[in-house]
């Protein structure tokens, strides 16, 4: 059998050692796509044939019998005696002139095992290895694989709208007070729309990002306020669950379902730096009030922050510092909320359904703050003016996004 190329092909081949596949030993695969794609197979486990076996994708409509191996598609022409000299360089028919433009097994072989040698350190020297074992690695990822990620962080976020759900219930319950289990409320409502964001694939986007921090940080803080003030089991467990499930969820945000490719250290700096550019820009009066509620709330942590540095420093008890870091773990998250609003309302996607549920969230939290507060004290007043702004955007963008659909 011969394989027919166009007369002024010439294919560039380069070695492609797999090594977490043990069973495709070398592959040959040429990077010039104007012309059809060869990939040779030495293995002969690999392909299951007693001779070398020549797989070739032709873009020109060469007939080829497919052959699924490793998630792989090829094609393959079993017990291939004789190759073309043409889909050499040393052996292209515009630089010899023999009659005979075939090529046997053994002298294909020779000259494969001499170019091996010659290739390796270019390859060494290079990514295309990296990037061959990225692709094998995802094609090694079954549909199942994924939709049992997929399921284990949603089940996750699901046990953290409950977890944090039932605390925020039991404090209210023995506070009859909305403020304290305004923190836990907060996580529980931002749990619930990570459920969506992992549901929907969603999770790389910037905004999801963002979330996923702000529940790794309230989970460990909240976690070692939870320890000093010796709350139930439960929240340990559920801010347990929350450090490990954003963990999670920010890792398949940057590396995918697949675990391919990306590096979070440099995602989190890449973000950084967005995110002090977003923080500079101020397009429009939407923006300019999620800006400020940023900074007074930013403010507020920064505060709280020295007075856990404060408490620790005086020597009080361990049940004072919890309830400052309780504090100050519920200020880090609706920090963040305000910070990805803002981002939203300077791109004008304030209609987006996760935008819409973070106003309507960041108005309970807002108003319950302000009754604490007193609404005729400075603070009261602020908060309360935050909780207007962010529940009028929460209305109009539900109303807005409800006429859209109409027309």
């Amino acid at each position: 059998p011969q394989v027919r190329v166009a007369n002024s092909a010439i294919i560039h081949a380069f070695i492609l050692i797999l090594d977490r596949n043990p069973e495709i030993c070398n592959c040959f695969l040429s990077l010039d796509m104007q012309y059809p794609l060869f990939i040779l197979v030495l293995s002969k486990r690999a392909v299951g044939f007693d001779t070398h076996a020549l797989v070739v994708r032709r873009r020109f409509g060469l007939p080829i019998q497919p052959l699924r191996y490793s998630g792989l598609l090829l094609a393959s022409q079993p017990r291939l005696d004789k190759i073309p000299r043409c889909m050499f360089p040393s052996h292209h028919p515009m630089t010899n002139n023999s009659e005979d433009d075939t090529y046997n097994s053994e002298d294909l072989k020779e000259d494969i095992d001499k170019n091996v040698e010659q290739l390796k350190d270019s390859i060494k020297d290079s990514n295309v290895s990296g990037k061959i074992q990225e692709v094998v690695a995802k094609a090694k990822v079954t549909p199942e694989v994924v939709e049992g990620r997929k399921k284990r962080v949603i089940g996750g976020y699901k046990a953290m709208v409950v977890g944090y759900g039932a605390m925020a219930s039991i404090i209210y319950a023995l506070s009859r007070q909305p403020f304290y289990a305004s923190g836990p409320l907060l996580v529980s409502g931002v749990s619930y729309i990570m459920i969506g964001a992992a549901e929907n694939s969603r999770l790389s986007s910037d905004t999801y990002k963002r979330l996923n921090l702000s529940l790794l940080e309230y989970g460990v803080v909240g976690l070692l306020a939870g320890l000093c003030m010796q709350l139930s089991p439960l929240w340990a467990l559920t801010c347990l669950v929350a450090i490990i499930n954003s963990i999670k969820g920010y890792g398949y945000g940057v590396k995918g379902w697949e675990l391919g490719e990306g590096d979070i250290m440099k995602d989190i700096i890449d973000g950084s730096k967005s995110n002090l550019k977003v923080f500079m820009n101020v397009p429009n009066l939407k923006s300019a009030g999620y800006i400020l509620a940023t900074i007074s709330v930013a403010a507020l942590k920064i505060k709280s922050i020295l007075e856990v540095v404060k408490v620790i420093k005086s020597n009080d008890s361990t049940y004072m510092i919890g309830s400052h870091l309780f504090r100050l773990a519920k200020l880090m998250v609706l920090t963040n909320v305000m910070f990805t609003l803002k981002d939203a309302a300077d791109r004008d996607r304030l209609e987006g359904t996760t935008f819409i549920e973070l106003n309507y969230l960041a108005a309970i939290i807002f108003l319950s703050w302000a009754v604490f507060e007193k609404i005729t004290s400075p603070l009261g007043t602020l908060m309360a003016s935050f909780s207007a702004v962010t529940a009028f955007n929460g209305v109009s963008s539900k109303l807005k996004k409800k006429k859209e659909k109409s027309q």
